[in-house]
């Protein structure tokens, strides 16, 4: 989601460092001057890194990195060597992550005039009622509004028909009466089921690649079994799944 270029070798050639927020890293690939570049070396970042920023932050002449993480409620410097290579990085925790509030983007300049570096933050802010905060990644296409993509709504729509004429089938076999009722709930039912199902696969932290990612993980691997938001008292519960 980030591209920046710099001399990260002091070689007097053009390097480039980009996120990637799907792969929760950083991406550097040391120029050649030909307009080609050497393999890119990966540096690790908590999840769903969105922007990436290049600036000397301690003053030795060398470029450093700064990365916001989307979804990792932080911001991550990682100081730079002057051969190419870089430190591991050091994490800053936002101090909005309990609100929900996520670092989207990051700028560097001397915003006080003493000569240092400084950050400049954007945040997002994401409430994702009842389920818990969560983003959706861009791996599902293009967004309505920039936040939910479009297959979402289509897909829970035919997972639910689909579910809800299964039911139906059922309890019309059985002979059960209040068939709509009861069809309701069992289709409900099924699309549960199919919903956690679905989530490991689209959404473990185990997983290489993401199709959303939840600020605050929990014990379903990885997610949170759901909670009503609260910006100041969270109970757990188990609302959001049953809703």
């Amino acid at each position: 989601m980030s591209v920046v270029s710099s001399d990260f070798n002091r070689d007097g050639k053009p390097d480039l460092v980009f996120a990637n927020y799907a792969g929760a890293s950083v991406s550097v690939l040391l120029g050649r001057g030909d307009g080609t570049f050497d393999a890119e070396t990966l540096y690790s970042i908590k999840s769903a890194p969105s922007s990436v920023a290049v600036a000397d932050l301690n003053g030795d002449g060398t470029p450093d990195l700064v990365v916001a993480s989307y979804g990792g409620s932080q911001v991550s410097v990682l100081l730079g060597a002057g051969d190419g290579t870089f430190k591991q990085p050091v994490s800053y925790v936002s101090y909005a992550a309990s609100n929900n509030i996520e670092p989207y983007a990051v700028a560097v300049g001397d915003f006080n005039g003493d000569g240092k570096a400084d950050l400049a933050v954007t945040n997002y802010s994401s409430t994702g009622f009842p389920f818990g905060a969560y983003a959706y990644t861009n791996l599902l296409g293009n967004k309505i509004l920039g936040y939910v993509p479009y297959s979402i709504p289509l897909s829970w729509f035919y997972m639910g028909f689909a579910s809800y004429l299964l039911a139906c089938l059922i309890v019309k076999r059985l002979g059960w009466r209040r068939a709509t009722l009861w069809s309701l709930l069992l289709g409900g039912y099924f699309l549960t089921v199919w919903d956690l199902s679905l989530d490991p696969a689209m959404a473990s932290e185990s997983l290489p690649i993401h199709f959303w990612i939840w600020y605050k993980p929990g014990p379903y691997f990885g997610m949170p079994r759901g909670r009503w938001q609260s910006p100041r008292r969270p109970p757990p519960s188990r609302s959001g799944w049953l809703c």
